[in-house]
Protein backbone atom coordinates (compact mmCIF):
# COMPACT_ATOMS: atom_id res chain seq x y z
CA UNK A 1 0.00 0.00 0.00
CA UNK A 2 3.07 2.25 -0.01
CA UNK A 3 3.07 5.39 2.09
CA UNK A 4 -0.69 5.80 2.31
CA UNK A 5 -1.77 8.84 4.39
CA UNK A 6 -3.26 6.64 7.10
CA UNK A 7 -0.10 4.58 7.45
CA UNK A 8 2.10 7.68 7.60
CA UNK A 9 -0.13 9.18 10.31
CA UNK A 10 0.15 6.01 12.40
CA UNK A 11 3.93 6.00 11.96
CA UNK A 12 4.31 9.62 13.12
CA UNK A 13 2.03 8.90 16.08
CA UNK A 14 4.30 6.02 17.09
CA UNK A 15 7.32 8.36 17.21
CA UNK A 16 5.64 10.65 19.71
CA UNK A 17 3.88 7.91 21.67
CA UNK A 18 7.07 5.92 22.21
CA UNK A 19 9.06 9.06 23.05
CA UNK A 20 6.53 10.21 25.65
CA UNK A 21 5.24 6.96 27.14
CA UNK A 22 8.39 4.83 27.14
CA UNK A 23 11.73 6.44 26.24
CA UNK A 24 11.09 9.44 28.49
CA UNK A 25 11.83 7.19 31.47
CA UNK A 26 15.39 6.34 30.39
CA UNK A 27 16.02 9.91 29.21
CA UNK A 28 15.05 11.44 32.57
CA UNK A 29 16.19 8.73 35.02
CA UNK A 30 19.38 10.53 36.06
CA UNK A 31 17.45 13.81 36.54
CA UNK A 32 14.89 12.10 38.78
CA UNK A 33 17.62 10.40 40.77
CA UNK A 34 19.40 13.73 41.40
CA UNK A 35 16.36 15.92 41.98
CA UNK A 36 14.00 13.62 43.88
CA UNK A 37 16.64 11.83 45.94
CA UNK A 38 14.95 8.43 45.64
CA UNK A 39 16.83 5.16 45.23
CA UNK A 40 17.37 3.85 41.71
CA UNK A 41 15.32 0.73 42.51
CA UNK A 42 12.36 2.89 43.63
CA UNK A 43 12.49 4.89 40.41
CA UNK A 44 12.84 1.89 38.10
CA UNK A 45 9.83 0.34 39.80
CA UNK A 46 7.78 2.99 37.96
CA UNK A 47 8.60 1.66 34.51
CA UNK A 48 8.37 -1.90 35.78
CA UNK A 49 4.83 -1.22 37.03
CA UNK A 50 3.90 0.45 33.74
CA UNK A 51 5.04 -2.43 31.57
CA UNK A 52 3.51 -5.00 33.95
CA UNK A 53 0.15 -3.28 33.59
CA UNK A 54 0.68 -3.03 29.84
CA UNK A 55 1.38 -6.76 29.73
CA UNK A 56 -1.72 -7.59 31.79
CA UNK A 57 -3.87 -5.36 29.58
CA UNK A 58 -2.47 -6.67 26.26
CA UNK A 59 -4.97 -9.58 25.90
CA UNK A 60 -7.85 -7.16 26.60
CA UNK A 61 -6.47 -4.75 23.99
CA UNK A 62 -6.32 -7.65 21.54
CA UNK A 63 -9.97 -8.49 22.16
CA UNK A 64 -10.92 -4.84 21.62
CA UNK A 65 -9.07 -4.91 18.30
CA UNK A 66 -10.71 -8.20 17.25
CA UNK A 67 -14.09 -6.60 18.06
CA UNK A 68 -13.40 -3.81 15.54
CA UNK A 69 -12.71 -0.90 17.92
CA UNK A 70 -9.13 -0.21 16.90
CA UNK A 71 -9.71 3.46 16.12
CA UNK A 72 -11.11 4.13 19.58
CA UNK A 73 -8.32 2.23 21.34
CA UNK A 74 -5.47 3.78 19.36
CA UNK A 75 -6.95 7.28 19.47
CA UNK A 76 -7.68 7.59 23.19
CA UNK A 77 -4.66 5.79 24.65
CA UNK A 78 -2.03 8.51 23.96
CA UNK A 79 -4.32 11.09 25.59
CA UNK A 80 -4.63 8.96 28.73
CA UNK A 81 -0.87 8.53 28.89
CA UNK A 82 -0.26 12.26 28.43
CA UNK A 83 -2.49 13.10 31.40
CA UNK A 84 -0.58 10.63 33.59
CA UNK A 85 2.76 12.15 32.54
CA UNK A 86 1.49 15.58 33.55
CA UNK A 87 0.59 14.11 36.92
CA UNK A 88 4.18 12.90 37.38
CA UNK A 89 5.28 16.52 37.62
CA UNK A 90 3.29 16.76 40.87
CA UNK A 91 4.34 13.42 42.39
CA UNK A 92 5.93 13.91 45.82
CA UNK A 93 6.34 10.29 46.94
CA UNK A 94 7.64 7.12 45.29
CA UNK A 95 4.17 5.58 45.71
CA UNK A 96 2.53 8.39 43.73
CA UNK A 97 5.27 8.14 41.10
CA UNK A 98 4.65 4.41 40.62
CA UNK A 99 0.84 4.83 40.62
CA UNK A 100 1.01 7.32 37.76
CA UNK A 101 3.26 5.01 35.78
CA UNK A 102 0.56 2.34 36.20
CA UNK A 103 -1.78 4.63 34.25
CA UNK A 104 0.93 5.16 31.64
CA UNK A 105 1.07 1.36 31.33
CA UNK A 106 -2.61 1.23 30.42
CA UNK A 107 -1.93 3.78 27.70
CA UNK A 108 1.05 1.77 26.43
CA UNK A 109 -1.14 -1.31 26.00
CA UNK A 110 -3.52 0.62 23.76
CA UNK A 111 -1.22 2.51 21.40
CA UNK A 112 2.35 1.16 21.21
CA UNK A 113 3.72 -1.52 18.88
CA UNK A 114 1.80 -4.50 20.27
CA UNK A 115 -1.60 -2.96 19.68
CA UNK A 116 -0.68 -1.20 16.44
CA UNK A 117 0.94 -4.24 14.81
CA UNK A 118 -2.03 -6.42 15.73
CA UNK A 119 -4.36 -3.78 14.27
CA UNK A 120 -2.37 -3.54 11.02
CA UNK A 121 -2.19 -7.34 10.73
CA UNK A 122 -5.95 -7.62 11.21
CA UNK A 123 -6.65 -4.95 8.60
CA UNK A 124 -4.06 -5.95 5.98
CA UNK A 125 -3.52 -9.69 6.51
CA UNK A 126 -0.63 -11.00 4.43
CA UNK A 127 0.35 -7.47 3.36
CA UNK A 128 1.00 -6.45 6.96
CA UNK A 129 4.79 -7.03 7.11
CA UNK A 130 5.70 -4.32 4.53
CA UNK A 131 3.29 -1.92 6.24
CA UNK A 132 4.74 -2.68 9.68
CA UNK A 133 8.23 -2.21 8.28
CA UNK A 134 7.31 1.25 6.97
CA UNK A 135 5.79 2.25 10.31
CA UNK A 136 8.89 1.16 12.22
CA UNK A 137 11.20 2.98 9.81
CA UNK A 138 9.66 6.21 11.05
CA UNK A 139 8.98 5.14 14.65
CA UNK A 140 12.67 4.36 15.17
CA UNK A 141 13.25 8.09 15.67
CA UNK A 142 11.34 8.06 18.96
CA UNK A 143 14.52 7.57 20.99
CA UNK A 144 16.24 10.70 19.61
CA UNK A 145 13.09 12.71 20.34
CA UNK A 146 13.14 11.56 23.97
CA UNK A 147 16.90 11.62 24.58
CA UNK A 148 17.80 14.74 22.60
CA UNK A 149 14.66 16.88 22.85
CA UNK A 150 13.59 15.67 26.30
CA UNK A 151 17.14 15.42 27.64
CA UNK A 152 18.16 18.88 26.42
CA UNK A 153 15.00 20.52 27.77
CA UNK A 154 15.61 18.80 31.11
CA UNK A 155 19.15 20.18 31.23
CA UNK A 156 17.99 23.70 30.36
CA UNK A 157 14.66 24.01 32.19
CA UNK A 158 14.31 20.92 34.39
CA UNK A 159 12.75 17.50 33.97
CA UNK A 160 9.21 18.78 34.57
CA UNK A 161 9.42 21.05 31.52
CA UNK A 162 10.73 18.12 29.46
CA UNK A 163 7.94 15.83 30.64
CA UNK A 164 5.23 18.42 29.96
CA UNK A 165 6.61 18.95 26.45
CA UNK A 166 6.52 15.25 25.64
CA UNK A 167 3.04 14.90 27.18
CA UNK A 168 1.79 17.81 25.09
CA UNK A 169 3.07 16.17 21.90
CA UNK A 170 1.33 12.90 22.79
CA UNK A 171 -1.97 14.62 23.57
CA UNK A 172 -2.11 17.25 20.84
CA UNK A 173 -0.40 15.38 17.99
CA UNK A 174 -0.14 11.61 18.54
CA UNK A 175 -3.76 11.04 19.60
CA UNK A 176 -5.32 12.86 16.58
CA UNK A 177 -2.88 11.17 14.19
CA UNK A 178 -3.85 7.73 15.53
CA UNK A 179 -7.55 8.55 15.20
CA UNK A 180 -7.09 9.67 11.60
CA UNK A 181 -4.72 6.87 10.60
CA UNK A 182 -6.79 4.06 12.11
CA UNK A 183 -9.89 5.44 10.45
CA UNK A 184 -8.19 5.42 7.06
CA UNK A 185 -7.04 1.82 7.44
CA UNK A 186 -10.47 0.70 8.59
CA UNK A 187 -11.98 2.37 5.55
CA UNK A 188 -15.21 2.92 7.44
CA UNK A 189 -15.93 -0.82 7.70
CA UNK A 190 -14.95 -2.70 10.84
CA UNK A 191 -14.22 -6.42 10.54
CA UNK A 192 -14.51 -7.89 14.03
CA UNK A 193 -13.68 -11.51 14.68
CA UNK A 194 -16.56 -13.88 15.37
CA UNK A 195 -17.13 -14.01 19.16
CA UNK A 196 -16.74 -17.81 19.22
CA UNK A 197 -13.52 -17.70 17.23
CA UNK A 198 -11.24 -16.30 19.93
CA UNK A 199 -11.54 -19.12 22.54
CA UNK A 200 -11.25 -21.74 19.81
CA UNK A 201 -8.20 -20.07 18.29
CA UNK A 202 -6.48 -19.67 21.67
CA UNK A 203 -7.14 -23.29 22.63
CA UNK A 204 -5.44 -24.36 19.42
CA UNK A 205 -2.55 -21.91 19.77
CA UNK A 206 -1.81 -22.64 23.44
CA UNK A 207 -1.37 -26.32 22.58
CA UNK A 208 1.21 -25.44 19.92
CA UNK A 209 4.89 -25.69 21.01
CA UNK A 210 5.80 -22.97 18.50
CA UNK A 211 3.70 -20.48 20.48
CA UNK A 212 5.75 -21.10 23.62
CA UNK A 213 9.08 -21.03 21.77
CA UNK A 214 8.19 -17.64 20.27
CA UNK A 215 6.99 -16.41 23.67
CA UNK A 216 10.15 -17.42 25.52
CA UNK A 217 12.58 -16.52 22.76
CA UNK A 218 11.40 -12.94 22.33
CA UNK A 219 10.83 -12.46 26.06
CA UNK A 220 14.57 -13.07 26.45
CA UNK A 221 15.18 -10.23 23.97
CA UNK A 222 12.88 -7.97 25.98
CA UNK A 223 14.96 -8.67 29.09
CA UNK A 224 18.19 -7.91 27.25
CA UNK A 225 17.01 -4.67 25.65
CA UNK A 226 15.12 -3.51 28.73
CA UNK A 227 18.13 -3.89 31.00
CA UNK A 228 20.65 -2.31 28.65
CA UNK A 229 18.49 0.53 27.32
CA UNK A 230 17.09 1.77 30.62
CA UNK A 231 20.46 1.65 32.39
CA UNK A 232 22.65 2.74 29.47
CA UNK A 233 23.24 6.36 30.51
CA UNK A 234 24.23 5.62 34.15
CA UNK A 235 26.05 2.49 32.94
CA UNK A 236 28.27 4.54 30.62
CA UNK A 237 28.69 7.30 33.18
CA UNK A 238 30.00 4.70 35.64
CA UNK A 239 32.63 3.80 33.03
CA UNK A 240 33.90 7.38 32.87
CA UNK A 241 32.03 8.43 29.72
CA UNK A 242 30.68 12.00 29.83
CA UNK A 243 26.91 12.31 30.27
CA UNK A 244 26.52 14.19 26.98
CA UNK A 245 28.36 11.44 25.11
CA UNK A 246 26.27 8.79 26.88
CA UNK A 247 23.06 10.58 25.85
CA UNK A 248 24.28 10.75 22.24
CA UNK A 249 25.08 7.02 22.25
CA UNK A 250 21.65 6.20 23.70
CA UNK A 251 20.00 8.45 21.11
CA UNK A 252 21.74 6.51 18.31
CA UNK A 253 19.83 3.34 19.19
CA UNK A 254 16.62 4.65 17.60
CA UNK A 255 18.10 5.68 14.23
CA UNK A 256 20.04 2.42 14.11
CA UNK A 257 16.75 0.55 14.54
CA UNK A 258 15.70 2.33 11.36
CA UNK A 259 18.95 1.28 9.67
CA UNK A 260 18.35 -2.33 10.67
CA UNK A 261 14.86 -2.23 9.23
CA UNK A 262 16.10 -0.60 6.03
CA UNK A 263 18.37 -3.61 5.63
CA UNK A 264 15.20 -5.70 5.26
CA UNK A 265 14.15 -3.90 2.08
CA UNK A 266 16.71 -5.48 -0.32
CA UNK A 267 15.88 -8.97 0.97
CA UNK A 268 12.11 -8.49 1.21
CA UNK A 269 10.45 -11.75 0.18
CA UNK A 270 13.79 -13.56 -0.30
CA UNK A 271 14.99 -14.23 3.26
CA UNK A 272 12.86 -16.17 5.72
CA UNK A 273 11.69 -14.66 8.97
CA UNK A 274 13.39 -17.50 10.88
CA UNK A 275 16.84 -16.86 9.41
CA UNK A 276 16.61 -13.10 9.88
CA UNK A 277 15.54 -13.55 13.49
CA UNK A 278 18.48 -15.87 14.20
CA UNK A 279 20.91 -13.33 12.75
CA UNK A 280 19.34 -10.58 14.85
CA UNK A 281 19.74 -12.57 18.05
CA UNK A 282 23.40 -13.25 17.27
CA UNK A 283 23.99 -9.54 16.69
CA UNK A 284 22.39 -8.68 20.05
CA UNK A 285 24.76 -11.08 21.81
CA UNK A 286 27.71 -9.43 20.07
CA UNK A 287 26.44 -5.97 21.05
CA UNK A 288 26.43 -6.92 24.73
CA UNK A 289 30.05 -7.99 24.31
CA UNK A 290 30.98 -4.54 22.99
CA UNK A 291 29.25 -2.85 25.93
CA UNK A 292 31.07 -5.10 28.37
CA UNK A 293 34.36 -4.15 26.73
CA UNK A 294 33.83 -0.45 27.56
CA UNK A 295 34.80 -1.29 31.15
CA UNK A 296 38.30 -2.29 30.07
CA UNK A 297 38.83 0.40 27.46
CA UNK A 298 42.06 2.36 27.40
CA UNK A 299 41.01 5.99 27.72
CA UNK A 300 37.67 7.76 27.19
CA UNK A 301 38.04 7.80 23.39
CA UNK A 302 38.14 4.01 23.09
CA UNK A 303 35.32 3.66 25.62
CA UNK A 304 33.15 6.10 23.65
CA UNK A 305 33.88 4.26 20.38
CA UNK A 306 32.83 0.96 21.94
CA UNK A 307 29.69 2.60 23.35
CA UNK A 308 28.67 3.89 19.93
CA UNK A 309 29.49 0.49 18.44
CA UNK A 310 27.17 -1.12 20.97
CA UNK A 311 24.42 1.41 20.24
CA UNK A 312 24.68 0.77 16.50
CA UNK A 313 24.61 -3.01 16.70
CA UNK A 314 22.00 -3.17 19.47
CA UNK A 315 19.73 -0.73 17.68
CA UNK A 316 19.97 -2.40 14.28
CA UNK A 317 19.41 -5.91 15.64
CA UNK A 318 16.58 -4.94 17.97
CA UNK A 319 14.97 -2.96 15.17
CA UNK A 320 14.80 -6.14 13.13
CA UNK A 321 13.27 -8.17 15.96
CA UNK A 322 10.39 -5.72 16.41
CA UNK A 323 9.36 -6.25 12.78
CA UNK A 324 10.09 -9.97 12.67
CA UNK A 325 8.22 -10.87 15.85
CA UNK A 326 4.67 -10.21 14.55
CA UNK A 327 5.61 -11.51 11.09
CA UNK A 328 7.03 -14.74 12.51
CA UNK A 329 4.03 -15.17 14.80
CA UNK A 330 1.50 -14.67 12.00
CA UNK A 331 3.44 -16.96 9.67
CA UNK A 332 3.72 -19.70 12.28
CA UNK A 333 0.38 -19.42 14.10
CA UNK A 334 -1.96 -18.02 11.42
CA UNK A 335 -4.00 -14.82 11.05
CA UNK A 336 -7.30 -15.96 12.56
CA UNK A 337 -8.05 -14.04 15.76
CA UNK A 338 -4.62 -12.46 15.54
CA UNK A 339 -5.51 -9.56 17.82
CA UNK A 340 -6.14 -11.95 20.71
CA UNK A 341 -3.17 -14.19 19.81
CA UNK A 342 -0.90 -11.14 19.60
CA UNK A 343 -2.13 -9.91 22.98
CA UNK A 344 -1.24 -13.20 24.64
CA UNK A 345 2.14 -13.26 22.89
CA UNK A 346 2.75 -9.74 24.15
CA UNK A 347 2.05 -10.71 27.75
CA UNK A 348 5.35 -12.55 28.50
CA UNK A 349 7.30 -10.21 26.22
CA UNK A 350 6.10 -7.15 28.13
CA UNK A 351 6.62 -8.94 31.43
CA UNK A 352 10.26 -9.23 30.41
CA UNK A 353 10.39 -5.51 29.75
CA UNK A 354 8.64 -4.86 33.04
CA UNK A 355 11.15 -6.87 35.04
CA UNK A 356 14.18 -5.59 33.16
CA UNK A 357 14.72 -2.11 34.72
CA UNK A 358 14.32 -3.32 38.31
CA UNK A 359 16.28 -6.50 37.59
CA UNK A 360 19.06 -4.36 36.16
CA UNK A 361 19.09 -2.19 39.30
CA UNK A 362 19.35 -5.23 41.57
CA UNK A 363 22.08 -6.79 39.43
CA UNK A 364 23.98 -3.50 39.63
CA UNK A 365 23.62 -3.49 43.42
CA UNK A 366 24.81 -7.11 43.62
CA UNK A 367 27.80 -7.01 41.30
CA UNK A 368 27.96 -3.78 39.34
CA UNK A 369 26.95 -3.17 35.74
CA UNK A 370 29.28 -5.88 34.41
CA UNK A 371 26.99 -8.45 36.02
CA UNK A 372 23.93 -6.78 34.50
CA UNK A 373 25.49 -6.86 31.02
CA UNK A 374 26.45 -10.53 31.35
CA UNK A 375 22.91 -11.38 32.47
CA UNK A 376 21.47 -9.55 29.45
CA UNK A 377 23.81 -11.41 27.12
CA UNK A 378 22.84 -14.72 28.73
CA UNK A 379 19.18 -13.93 28.10
CA UNK A 380 19.91 -13.38 24.40
CA UNK A 381 21.67 -16.74 24.14
CA UNK A 382 18.69 -18.46 25.79
CA UNK A 383 16.40 -16.78 23.26
CA UNK A 384 18.65 -17.94 20.45
CA UNK A 385 18.26 -21.53 21.66
CA UNK A 386 14.46 -21.13 21.47
CA UNK A 387 14.66 -19.86 17.89
CA UNK A 388 16.89 -22.76 16.88
CA UNK A 389 14.33 -25.17 18.36
CA UNK A 390 11.57 -23.35 16.45
CA UNK A 391 13.60 -23.63 13.25
CA UNK A 392 14.07 -27.37 13.74
CA UNK A 393 10.37 -27.83 14.51
CA UNK A 394 9.40 -25.92 11.35
CA UNK A 395 11.58 -28.22 9.27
Amino acid sequence: MGWAPGLLALALAQVLSWAALFYSFAALLLHWERDLGWHKAELTLGLTAAVLVSAAAAPLAGRILDAGHGRLLLGLSPALGALALCGLCLAETPEAFVALWVVVGLAQAGCLYEALFAFVTLRLGGAARPAILRVTLVAGFAAPVAFLLGGRIAEAAGWRAALLTLAGLALAVAAPLNWFGAGRLEGGAARPARPAARPRVMRRVLRCPAFWLICIGFTCIALDHGILLNHLVPMLAERGIAEGTALMAAACIGPMQVAGRLALLPVEGRASNHVLALLSFLALAAAAGLLLATGGAVGPGEAAALAFGFAGLQGAAYGLTSVLRPALAAETLGHEGFGTVSGWLALPYLLGFALAPTLGAHLWAAGGYDLAILAAQGAVLAGLACLLALRLAAR
